[in-house]
């Protein structure tokens, strides 16, 4: 009887057990379960600030793809985010972009090129390739007609379609030689004489503003630089320009002793009347980050570190004034860096 009892006793608490266990397996915040999860991304806001525009993620268990459109809405509105773009499987349509220069277009990423689409979107309207670059870039930033995007490039080259015949050749190897030590960075191996530059060109309306197009080739902020402009997995955060669109800051990384050197360095480049870029953060041997133009272009303000070779040193604030080419004032009273 006593053992009848005992046994009754661990059934049911093996029942208790089972189905304690089967509730919790349907509650786990899998990986499967994430990828479920729809999630906005990106996101811009119309030069007349009623709209904003952001990329929306899908993800489809069947293909095993993510699909990324754009939605928009009417900030002061409650009515559900409606389509930009339409999804497709396989296709991301992210990063979008706008400017006051033409604000009736919205300007993203799909794959390795720029399109634009009308918006407020019209009937029938459907998205138009802007640019066709023979290789990919890697980010950018658009201020009124002013165009700034970073790629990777071989130094030697003076446009991106020499990097594209260099690549070319480089894929048919299965070997990579190195005359220096900076040869892999994280995860991935570095190519020798190949780093990020910045690019610049013009977006300009036609066909009576119905359609947008680039104006000439892209010119190189850093041509002739043996310098990763942005720095390594930085991106666009390394880079600002201007609210006139005429002048570009920058952060940049001398590759020529990359495994010893941990000084970035901020420029400056006056899209009209400069022929290489300035130096601004010219007394500081620390790494200096983040450059950000105020809202009148007067000033420019960048993170700096004072001690060189210490990627954890302090980050404190530099701001340097365009108009007497000084650092105004540096930030340095608080002991926590400065983001």
């Amino acid at each position: 009887h006593i053992i009848f009892k005992k046994m009754k006793a661990s059934f049911i608490l093996l029942t208790f057990i089972c189905l304690f266990i089967s509730i919790t397996n349907k509650m786990q915040f899998t990986a499967k379960v994430m990828h479920e999860m729809n999630r906005a991304g990106g996101y811009t806001i119309s030069p007349d600030k009623k709209y904003i525009i952001f990329s929306y993620s899908k993800w489809s268990e069947f293909e095993g793809k993510k699909t990324n459109y754009l939605k928009y809405k009417e900030i002061d509105s409650t009515e559900e985010p409606k389509d930009l773009t339409t999804p497709e499987e396989g296709k991301a349509d992210v990063n979008p972009v706008m400017s006051s220069a033409f604000p009736n277009f919205v300007i993203f990423t799909r794959g390795a090129d720029l399109y634009y689409i009308d918006f407020p979107p019209k009937e029938g309207s459907q998205p138009q390739r802007l640019s066709s670059y023979p290789i990919e870039f890697n980010d950018y930033k658009l201020k009124q007609n002013t165009l700034i995007f970073s790629a990777s490039v071989y130094f030697k080259c003076d446009t991106l379609n020499c990097t594209k015949e260099l690549d070319d050749e480089e894929a048919t190897h299965d070997y990579k030689v190195y005359t220096n030590i900076e040869m892999f960075h994280w995860d991935h191996w570095l190519t020798e004489g190949k780093g990020n530059h910045i690019f610049y060109q013009r977006i300009e309306t036609a066909e009576n503003d119905t359609k947008l197009v680039l104006v000439g080739e892209p010119k190189d902020l850093t041509a002739g630089m043996e310098t990763n402009a942005p720095t390594m997995d930085a991106g666009s955060e390394s880079y600002d320009i201007s609210n006139d669109g005429t002048k570009v800051a920058f952060t940049g990384l001398d590759r020529s002793n990359e495994a010893m050197n941990t000084s970035w360095k901020v420029y400056l480049y006056e899209l009209e009347n400069m022929k290489e870029p300035m130096l601004l953060s010219t007394k500081n041997d620390g790494r200096s980050n983040c450059p950000r133009f105020n809202k009148d272009d007067t000033k420019i303000g960048f993170l700096t570190m004072t001690i060189p070779l210490l990627e954890s040193d302090t980050f404190y604030l530099s701001v340097y004034n365009v108009l007497t080419n000084t650092i105004d004032q540096v930030v340095n009273v608080i002991d926590k860096s400065i983001n």
